[in-house]
């Protein structure tokens, strides 16, 4: 029971964080995204992560290399 419990606490975490995303990144479909999360609450964050904001952190980390710091 507490594992349940402790999963569906993470999976509303992860449901928060990704409406949150949607709501401060500029993507394509904001509102469709907002409003399909909401509805559908199980797939569309997971859709959301594989879709959206995985490919966005690709694409930053692209844009952005992280230097290494020897100090």
């Amino acid at each position: 029971l507490i594992a349940i419990v402790s999963a569906l606490f993470l999976y509303f975490i992860f449901w928060i964080a990704m409406i949150r995303h949607a709501i401060r990144s500029g993507i394509r479909f904001k509102i469709l995204w907002i409003v399909s999360m909401i509805l559908f609450i199980i797939p569309a964050p997971i859709l959301y992560y594989f879709f959206v904001k995985r490919p966005m952190a690709k694409q930053e980390e692209i844009r952005n290399p992280e230097v290494p710091s020897f100090f």
